[in-house]
């Protein structure tokens, strides 16, 4: 329940700050550079926590793998 409260919280009063479309820019293809900077901040401010929770979740799982 308290996630979906910051989901719509985030939604009504996006925020996203330099760094966070620094890092966007850079993890995008060059295609979808112009289309990120096209969407409004709360769905910049969305794709950007999505990319970044997927990335955590692939370095958490490679962490994970026991080698040998």
């Amino acid at each position: 329940m308290f996630y979906r409260v910051h989901q719509f919280i985030h939604a009504i009063f996006p925020h996203i700050d330099s760094s966070e479309i620094a890092w966007a820019l850079h993890n995008l293809p060059p295609g979808a550079r112009s289309l990120f900077l096209k969407q409004s901040l709360s769905e910049q401010s969305h794709a950007v926590d999505v990319a970044q929770s997927l990335m955590r979740e692939k370095n958490r799982k490679n962490n994970d793998i026991q080698w040998g």
